[in-house]
């Protein structure tokens, strides 16, 4: 009978893990937008929940350049010119990437855009830099200066 009860709290401490890690119960607002791949990589999906209520959409962000490649660990923020109520966010991601989690939040006076990537385990996946490019639309105006990056 230990063995019984000991099988089926196994059993609910995993499913309880696995309702937990995916976000099932995450009440924030979520937008979904599938990047591209290339010759080199498959394209990857980018998830964005919002705890601000002030996202409208997440959509391809304009196509990246070599001068967009942004080495810094986060990557940049910036707001369309004459559209402040558009951020475009850019970063550096790699050839082997599955999905990005990114999370926006208010944090005082500012603003906090966690971001999360999955990375697969491919033996024959190619260490390369991709440049990452999204447009996430807004309902008001926000200073691309107020909204910091954030790697977990």
């Amino acid at each position: 009978m230990r063995h019984l009860i000991a099988g089926v709290l196994l059993v609910l401490m995993i499913v309880v893990g696995f309702v937990a890690i995916s976000g099932v119960l995450d009440s924030r607002p979520r937008f979904t937008v599938r990047l591209p791949g290339g010759q080199s990589h498959s394209s990857i999906g980018v998830e964005l929940r919002d705890a601000t209520g002030l996202v409208t959409a997440v959509e391809l962000g304009p196509p990246p350049g070599p001068e967009d490649f942004d080495f810094r660990a986060g990557g940049t923020v910036e707001n369309v010119p004459g559209q402040a109520s558009v951020l475009v966010v850019r970063w550096l991601g790699g050839a082997c990437d599955d999905r990005v989690d990114m999370a926006f939040e208010r944090v005082e006076a500012a603003y906090v855009l966690a971001m999360h990537t999955d990375t697969g385990f491919d033996l024959g996946c190619i260490a390369m830099g991709v440049a990452r490019t999204v447009a996430i639309d807004l309902s008001t105006a926000i200073d691309a200066r107020d909204v910091t990056i954030a790697r977990r």
